[in-house]
Parts: C-alpha cells; sequence; structure tokens
C-alpha cells in the first residue's frame, strides 16, 4: 500500500504532520477567533430581536393612540352633533318669530359650531400628535438607549410625528 501511495507521490509522515498543523490552526482560530466572533454575532442577534421588541411595542403603542384619536374625533362629532341639534331647536323657535332674523342666526350658530368641531379636532389632533411623539422617543430610546444624541432623537420624532 506504501508502495502505491508513495509512485503517486503520497508521503504519509507530511499528510500526518499536515494534519497536525491543521488541526493547530483549527484550536488557535476556534479559541481566538470563532469564540469572540460568535459572541459578537450572539450579541448582535440579541440587540437586533431588542429592537424589533421595542418597534414592536412602539407600533402598538402608536395604534393605541390612533385607537384614542378616533375616540377623541367621535366625541367631539357627538357633541358637535348635540350642539347642532340645539341649534336646529332654537332655530326652530327663533322662525316663529320672524324668519329673516331666525335664518341669519341659525347660519351664526352652525358657523360657531363648525368653529367648535375643527377646534376640537385640531386639539384632539395635536393631543394625539403629542402623546405619539412621547410614546415614540420614549420607544426609541428604549430601543436604542444611549447610541442616539439629542439631534437624532428630534429628527426621529419629527419624522414619525410627521407619518401620524
Amino acid at each position: 500500500m506504501e508502495e502505491i501511495l508513495g509512485k503517486i507521490g503520497f508521503d504519509w509522515k507530511l499528510a500526518l504532520v499536515n494534519f497536525v498543523n491543521v488541526f493547530l490552526i483549527f484550536l488557535v482560530l476556534r479559541k481566538w477567533a470563532f469564540k469572540p466572533i460568535q459572541e459578537i454575532i450572539q450579541k448582535r442577534k440579541n440587540l437586533v430581536d431588542q429592537s424589533l421588541e421595542g418597534a414592536r411595542k412602539a407600533e402598538e403603542s402608536v395604534a393605541g393612540a390612533k385607537q384614542e384619536q378616533q375616540t377623541i374625533l367621535t366625541k367631539a362629532r357627538e357633541d358637535a352633533q348635540v350642539v347642532i341639534e340645539r341649534a336646529e331647536n332654537e332655530s326652530k323657535g327663533i322662525v316663529n318669530a320672524g324668519r329673516g332674523k331666525a335664518l341669519k342666526e341659525q347660519e351664526e350658530i352652525l358657523h360657531k359650531a363648525n368653529l367648535q368641531i375643527k377646534q376640537s379636532q385640531k386639539e384632539a389632533m395635536d393631543e394625539v400628535k403629542a402623546e405619539a411623539a412621547s410614546l415614540i422617543s420614549l420607544g426609541v430610546k428604549k430601543i436604542l438607549a444611549e447610541e442616539v444624541d439629542e439631534k437624532m432623537n428630534e429628527r426621529i420624532i419629527k419624522r414619525a410625528s410627521s407619518n401620524i
């Protein structure tokens, strides 16, 4: 067998030395290269997992804020409807006293009601945006911890607020 391997140029002693060298290189790499790289990969994986969890929580917060926004807008519409109904009832009483005066007052009341609706909606939207911005800021701070400076934090808040 050795003769055959010798004829084709195979030296078992050299092969054994090469095997030992490869094994030693593998052990060295495993101790000083593979483990640190694996630890870095695990840390990054954990950071990504935490970021995803933070993003999920931020999305839930935004969804909650949107639900609250809808609730506030619904209440504002209901309040506006009550004001409009009251205005219509008042206008009907005034119509009996004088059509011209009644129509003018009805228009004023409806205009005020519309302004009140718009103001209520604007206030509700501003409140929701402010709350969403603080929730997003809190979520981003938790996700990124100390890696974000104030300027980047403001840009993130503005970008997220403009998307709402």
